[in-house]
């Protein structure tokens, strides 16, 4: 959004707009998992083929982008999503197969969390740790219901 912009213009301020904004706001006020947004990158740079070609047959990336955010290591971000969507359960299996895979791989991810309200701009590129969470813990958020109970684990 360019600067000296008010927050809102780029929101829809009709009142339906306006109404879905507010119900937003109190559903994730709710609970703190609710609309959480995740990105995932490679801790270190990977230069692999078949690592290659999971992105792009799973993740839709073209093999040149893929094999360039493998490259960055922790600063590639191959991956991102908002949690709890309409598609939670299309991206919950997704992570999971990718979790799997680079584990299998034994490639170490880093996944970072922050707030459906919040902005990637905030994340500090050089200070990523407050963000940081275990593949164990973005399970749990898979599993996790937005009334802060647990479902069953989807299979992938």
């Amino acid at each position: 959004m360019p600067k000296g912009l008010p927050a809102c213009a780029g929101r829809d301020l009709s009142i339906s707009g306006m109404k879905r904004f507010l119900l937003s706001l109190a559903i994730e006020s709710l609970s703190p998992i609710v609309m959480a947004k995740i990105t995932i990158s490679c801790s270190i740079p990977v230069d692999d083929e078949e690592v290659i070609e999971f992105l792009h047959k799973y993740v839709l990336q073209s093999r040149l982008g893929a094999a360039r955010m493998l490259r960055m290591g922790e600063k590639g971000c191959f991956y991102t999503c908002s949690l709890y969507q309409e598609d939670h359960a299309r991206v919950s299996r997704l992570i999971r197969r990718m979790l799997a895979f680079f584990e299998s791989k034994d490639i170490a991810l880093t996944i970072l969390k922050i707030g459906g309200q919040d902005s990637w701009y905030e994340v500090d590129p050089e200070r990523r740790d407050p963000w940081k969470i275990a593949p164990q813990a973005l399970l749990a958020l898979l599993d996790a219901t937005p009334d802060g109970g647990v479902q069953a684990a989807l299979s992938t």
